[in-house]
């Protein structure tokens, strides 16, 4: 239907992220209108998000992890 969801950035900051994680979550569990819910959050690898966040139910439909592989700056390997 084209409906916005809501959208989080994983911040440095422990208090933005308490947040962040509280309006993602209340957007996944809640109902607009026009029946949407749901969110996208934006996270690190390795940071906050990464261990000890359980998403359950529809807080976790998909899972999109981006990598750039960047040669080691020591690599003997010419490519």
């Amino acid at each position: 239907m084209g409906q916005n969801k809501y959208i989080a950035v994983e911040d440095k900051a422990n208090a933005s992220f308490k947040m962040q994680w509280e309006n993602f979550k209340n957007a996944c569990t809640s109902k607009d209108s026009h029946g949407c819910k749901g969110g996208i959050f934006f996270a690190v690898a390795g940071a906050k998000l990464s261990e000890g966040i359980d998403f359950t139910d529809g807080m976790a439909r998909l899972v999109v992890v981006v990598g750039i592989p960047y040669k080691s700056r020591f690599s003997s390997k010419v490519s």
